[in-house]
């Protein structure tokens, strides 16, 4: 026992060394690689990386640093100075967006580490089927993260555009200098990783851990995002009929059992006796977005008393990650969302209006509500961006990304909520100012910055 102790240190060091010494070189700064490559010669020092890349999604500078870039969205006001997040006009020298930028890319460099050096063991060192289990695990992760870099940073409405990302398919063992791939390249990336996650994970697991019906509903997004509505609703469906997970009787139940929760597909797990990254960032930085407490007051939105949950000495605070000290959970794929990726999809591909008005009542009756009044398809489509606001508020962002798909595909005119955001080059954040220079602009800037 002492000596797994003494490994999971040695990881822990490793990991955490690294971390502290991302430079903005390209994305990622190159490492010796060595300690690593050395310690995963079996199954326990495969599993071993594979937890350090879990642990990244409590990152501070995933979490506590990248959640000031909220006010960029729609359902977050910064308690200070915004540096120009809430007026999508952000300066590409701002430190926040280079921290955030590497800290992808430093997940992904770990999950490299694993895809990589792992298929190359032999298979007698691990037990039947765990090799390839450990390896798509790795590859949803890096499927998650590449996703994240892609909507945050690149033009992820716009299959014909160049401006996708840089992709990484090895650990950073040097300071190469890869450039931008295109939209389409990125999306083909991240289905790779995803389908072989489908193909190799269990069908079921603890929701911090990867399993085949999360990597499903992950791709059923990704599959809305790039228009391929009819293979995202039968995608989607397949995880709401077949994959065991179900909505928790109440929209409050969700955030009282957090990654325990019975809908929760995804998501990272945080102790409760210490406080996390993103725990620390809503409680000392963010506050729900007047826009967003205005528009659920309007609605008579049930949701909006848990959502914005009024703290006896802080204030109003995001209910969903309400204390300090208790941690939170960062919610990357839940229930709903399934649900109301089939509504769209099945929407837009001219599927049955009955069966589209069936699973936003669904999500709606389940908060409380009556069923939506929305009868025509154009009716149905706005009902379901609506509906996913008001469920979703205060996650991941997935409204933000809904209106830049919905102004791309409908005309939606995304100023009528952000004023000043005016031209399709905010929709995105800028690459960091550091990363382009050092490159000798081989990583191009985004248009408008």
């Amino acid at each position: 026992m002492k000596n797994y102790q003494n490994i999971i240190i040695v990881f822990i060091l490793t990991f955490s060394i690294y971390s502290c010494e991302l430079v903005n070189v390209t994305d990622i700064e190159a490492q010796d690689v060595l300690t690593e490559e050395t310690a995963i010669t079996d199954q326990i020092g495969a599993e071993l990386a594979l937890a350090g890349t879990y642990s990244t999604l409590n990152d501070g500078n995933l979490a506590v640093t990248g959640i000031n870039i909220y006010p960029f969205y729609i359902d977050t006001d910064p308690k200070g100075s915004s540096n120009g997040y809430s007026t999508n006009n952000v300066d590409s020298e701002n430190g926040t967006i280079a921290l955030v930028y590497s800290s992808y890319y430093n997940l992904i460099n770990r999950a490299n580490y694993v895809i990589n050096i792992v298929p190359e063991l032999e298979d007698n060192l691990f037990e039947p089927g765990k090799k390839n289990h450990i390896v798509a695990e790795a590859r949803f992760l890096r499927s998650v993260m590449s996703l994240y870099l892609l909507r945050r940073f690149g033009q992820f409405w716009d299959l014909e555009s160049p401006y996708g990302i840089v992709l990484r398919e090895k650990q950073a063992s040097t300071l190469e200098v890869l450039p931008r791939s295109s939209v389409q390249a990125s999306y083909d990336f991240i289905l790779s990783d995803l389908d072989y996650a489908i193909e190799n994970l269990p069908a079921s697991n603890v929701s911090y851990h990867a399993n085949k019906f999360a990597a499903k509903g992950l791709k059923s997004r990704v599959l809305l995002y790039m228009g391929k509505f009819s293979e995202a609703a039968t995608l989607a469906n397949d995880v709401i009929l077949n994959s065991g997970f179900t909505l928790e009787n109440t929209f409050a139940e969700v955030f009282e059992n957090e990654f325990n929760s019975s809908e929760v597909l995804f998501s990272n797990i945080h102790s409760d006796t210490e406080y996390n990254g993103t725990s620390v960032g809503w409680w000392l930085y963010l506050s729900l977005s007047e826009y967003y407490v205005n528009f659920a007051t309007s609605q008579g939105d049930t949701r909006l008393d848990i959502v914005n949950f009024e703290h006896p000495t802080r204030g109003y605070l995001n209910g969903k990650a309400p204390f300090f000290f208790d941690g939170a959970t960062n919610y990357y794929l839940r229930l709903p969302e399934v649900y109301l990726i089939y509504a769209e999809a099945l929407a837009r591909s001219n599927g049955s209006l009955i069966d589209v008005a069936a699973a936003v009542n669904t999500v709606r009756n389940r908060a409380g509500l009556l069923n939506t009044t929305a009868s025509t398809r154009e009716e149905l489509i706005e009902a379901i961006r609506v509906e996913k606001f008001l469920e979703l508020v205060a996650e991941e962002q997935e409204p933000w990304f809904d209106l830049v798909r919905y102004a791309d595909l409908d005309g939606f005119d995304i100023s009528t909520i952000k004023p000043l955001v005016t031209s399709k080059n905010q929709y995105i954040l800028p690459i960091p100012f550091n990363s382009v220079t050092t490159s000798n602009n081989v990583v191009e800037q985004n248009p408008g910055y």
